[in-house]
């Protein structure tokens, strides 16, 4: 039978993620994915952590977690607890002395019965007779009264107004001014899916740009020129609320690899780009389509 970082190992090479994407994907640094898929628990945190490490990373892969728990037991490290709670139930077990102190539970009595008298004067003495914990009302003299208006003053001279010569030329309503028109948006034609892959066509402009953000959270993200396997424009995690402008240098299209992809917001020569309920690893293929034309709806 393989071990259990084998299986992992396998399952992780079978999805087609690299450790770096699978770190993104789990929230699991490198170097401790290294450690379970070698067997190497010693460079964990701790046997709890090997533990929930190998349930995430399972989740991620497609596998049952509770099966690999239960079939690896013996693998996994024990928990440094299980002995303690065995201690401690032992100790339980154990009758327990009768407590000869007669005056032990009266003692106790009479000092609750002290505190709960105290709490009785200081709220009597400060609060019912004195009042001075209550605020003040909202009537009270210490408001500043409001200022008197005079009511005599002279009378000033009338002025009337002139007539109307019907001269006057009317004011010119005052022109509104249009704003410059902007720069108009593309238009993102789907062509196909193909498993975990989406293919759209960019149409309406004359040169592809692309911004990426991350308002739901982390999200791993790889871009390469010119389809996949190209040169590789930009290739790290955005964390949750960052966003990037990426140089695409006149690429006539784009491969983009997402992990996490619910996280991720993509903007391709200012339309936006919607990925609703997609796999939390995908690929999209965005291809320059003709310029002078529109999709057509």
């Amino acid at each position: 039978m393989p071990e259990l970082g084998e299986v992992i190992r396998r399952a992780r090479e079978e999805k087609g993620l690299s450790l770096d994407e699978l770190a993104a994907i789990t929230k699991i640094q490198r170097r401790y994915l290294e450690a379970l898929e070698d067997g190497q628990y010693t460079r964990l945190p701790g046997p709890f952590y090997a533990r929930a490490f190998v349930r995430s990373v399972a989740e991620v892969l497609g596998l049952d977690a509770d099966e690999l728990l239960a079939r690896y037991e013996s693998e996994l490290p024990k928990h440094p607890y299980a002995e303690e709670a065995y201690v401690l139930k032992l100790e339980k077990a154990q009758p327990r002395r009768k407590s000869r102190d007669v005056f032990g539970p009266w003692l106790a009595r009479g000092v609750l019965l002290l505190f709960l008298a105290l709490l009785g004067y200081i709220f009597y003495h400060f609060v019912l007779e004195s009042g001075s914990w209550w605020p003040h009302s909202a009537t009270s003299s210490t408001w500043p009264s409001a200022p008197k208006v005079r009511d005599n003053l002279p009378p000033g001279p009338i002025t009337e107004p002139a007539p109307d010569s019907g001269n006057a030329a009317p004011a010119p309503a005052p022109g509104k001014e249009e704003p410059p028109p902007g720069p108009e948006k593309a238009e993102l034609l789907f062509v196909r899916e193909e498993g975990k892959t989406s293919l759209y066509e960019v149409r309406g402009t004359d040169a592809l740009t692309l911004s990426l953000s991350a308002p739901g959270g982390d999200v791993w993200v790889r871009v390469q020129k010119d389809g996949e396997g190209g040169e590789v424009l930009f290739e790290r995690t955005l964390r949750k609320g960052e966003q990037v402008e990426v140089d695409t240098k006149g690429a006539k299209s784009l491969w983009i690899r997402l992990g996490a992809t619910a996280n991720a917001r993509i903007e391709v020569s200012g339309a936006e780009l919607v990925l609703k309920d997609k796999p939390n690893v995908y690929n999209v293929w965005l291809q320059l389509g003709s310029s002078g034309s529109k999709a057509s709806s």
